[in-house]
């Protein structure tokens, strides 16, 4: 099944890791009745969510289709929205598989295996039967 954890989210990772050191420090200050400076924090957390954006459209629809209970989609329209997903999730790997393909299918020609671009790699002289590939 599709989702939402397919890509590596270091935004997510690096404000998680931002959690711990505040909530440290917190409970650190908290014993010394101490003040944290939140201002450190929050620059900190500014610079994490303004780097580029590592989060793509499909990232957006899986959450969605996830937080049942902070959305509302059901019925017709969740499976738009998970047809959707599935379709820009797969889209990213549509060119590079077909340069793939495309390559074998040349490869297999110069190797005789096959003889679908016989009449484009062909001389003109032998394009008739094209068994001379």
């Amino acid at each position: 099944m599709l989702d939402g954890n397919h890509l590596t989210d270091t935004c997510g990772v690096q404000i998680k890791e931002l959690i711990r050191k505040l909530r440290l420090e917190v409970s650190q200050k908290k014993a010394n009745q101490e003040i944290v400076d939140l201002e450190k924090y929050h620059s900190e957390y500014h610079i994490i969510s303004t780097e580029p954006e590592n989060h793509h459209r499909v990232d957006y629809i899986l959450a969605t289709l996830e937080a049942k209970e902070d959305f509302c989609i059901t019925g017709f329209s969740r499976l738009i929205a998970y047809g959707k997903a599935i379709f820009l999730y797969t889209l990213q790997y549509l060119i590079p598989t077909s340069m793939m393909l495309f390559e074998l299918l040349i490869i297999s020609d110069i190797l005789g295996v096959t003889t679908i671009f016989c009449g484009v790699f062909a001389a003109p002289s032998t394009i008739t039967g094209c068994k001379q590939c």
